[in-house]
Parts: C-alpha cells; sequence; structure tokens
C-alpha cells in the first residue's frame, strides 16, 4: 500500500486509542512525557503505537474544543434556568411581603 495510506490508517488508531485512553489521561501522560523530553508519546506503547508528540498535542487541542462545544449549552440552559428561578423567587417575595 502506499505510504500516505499506511499513515492515515496509522493515525486513525491512534486518534482511536487516545479516546479510549481518555483526555484527562492523555493530558497527564502527555504533560510527563513533554517534561522528560521524548520525541514520541509513551502513553499508547501498550498497543504498539508510537504517535508524535505534535499528534498527540493537536489531538489532546481538538478534543478539547470538543468537549467545550458539547458542554456549552447544557451550561447555559441551566444558567438562564437559575437566573429565571432567581428574578421569580425575587417576585414572589415582594408579593408576599
Amino acid at each position: 500500500m502506499p505510504a500516505i495510506v499506511l499513515r492515515a490508517q496509522t493515525d486513525a488508531r491512534c486518534r482511536a486509542a487516545l479516546k479510549r485512553l481518555g483526555y484527562v489521561k492523555a493530558r497527564s501522560r502527555y504533560a510527563r512525557d513533554r517534561r522528560d523530553g521524548r520525541e514520541t508519546f509513551a502513553g499508547l506503547r501498550h498497543e504498539g503505537l508510537a504517535p508524535t508528540m505534535e499528534f498527540v498535542r493537536l489531538w489532546l487541542a481538538e478534543e478539547r474544543k470538543r468537549i467545550v462545544t458539547a458542554t456549552r449549552w447544557p451550561f447555559l440552559m441551566t444558567m438562564l434556568a437559575t437566573i429565571l428561578a432567581g428574578v421569580v423567587f425575587a417576585g414572589v417575595a415582594r408579593l408576599l411581603g
């Protein structure tokens, strides 16, 4: 197979393995490996993968954006409901005395 196809397959396997590892664990292992000055990410050795630190950094940035986007609407709706409940409470408290 062409090298570009093999590279794409390896990248897809690395992304799937990082997703299974989880954002928090991947971030902590990335920080440790970066502090140790490694060229490749050691957190996926048990799966026979060795992505570059740059690849993992980009994946962490993408995953963070995905997490923030996924939690934005529930947070905003909860904040709006809290504000409305406060306004209603203040209105009832004013009516009752």
